[in-house]
């Protein structure tokens, strides 16, 4: 993504819409293998802060049928470190969540 989107100020909020997916894997820059699955890293698709999200895979995919691919549905949330007035204590960002489907 050359010129990313600035972050936008927003107050927490606890929300989704149907956009959310296709935005985050629009967003994806890489995926880090990780021991147990991968950590995508990203732009949250509400405010726009730089996220990084595991996924263990290990826990999602099971065994494969021999020449089927197998298909997951993640569920992600924002994990910006930025700033979002009225988050709770502990919590990190803006309160958006959507799912995503990996294979």
């Amino acid at each position: 993504m050359a010129n990313p989107p600035a972050h936008k100020e927003l107050e927490f909020d606890e929300h989704t819409e149907d956009g959310y997916s296709k935005a985050f894997v629009d967003s994806c820059t890489e995926e880090t293998p990780m021991r147990r699955g991968v950590l995508l890293h990203g732009l949250c698709p509400r405010c726009h802060g730089p996220m990084d999200f595991p996924v263990v895979s290990q826990a999602n995919r099971g065994t494969r049928s021999k020449g089927k691919a197998r298909t997951a549905t993640v569920p992600l949330l924002c994990t910006c470190t930025r700033d979002h007035q009225g988050r709770p204590g502990g919590e990190h960002g803006c309160g958006a969540y959507w799912n995503i489907e990996l294979s």
